[in-house]
């Protein structure tokens, strides 16, 4: 078909076959008999359109809240917490503190 006029659906096929071959293009153009100009045509066509059909859309969050801490404070030394650790580590924590102190 060299030199003719394909439809959509001939470059569509043209290139699900050149895909398929993993051929270079110079040698399935070659056995195909058409230009390499029009596999990269086809091929160009091709994701030219699959990149329309992607679209992107601007998602809108809330902001979140700012991080409150939790503040252990003992004889003068201050430790914060973004995160609630377990009582018995704030426990032992305080404990420590104090005799450090």
């Amino acid at each position: 078909m060299s030199g003719a006029r394909r439809t959509a659906e001939q470059g569509a096929a043209l290139v699900r076959r050149y895909e398929a071959s993993g051929m270079s293009q110079a040698a399935f153009a070659e056995r195909e008999g058409v230009s390499v100009n029009t596999i990269r045509y086809w091929l160009r066509k091709r994701r030219d359109t699959s990149e329309e059909a992607v679209r992107f859309v601007e998602v809108v969050g809330e902001t979140a809240p700012a991080q409150t801490a939790c503040v252990v404070s003992v004889g003068g030394a201050e430790v914060r917490f973004y995160e609630l650790p377990p009582p018995e580590y704030v426990a032992a924590l305080a404990g420590e503190l104090r005799g450090a102190g």
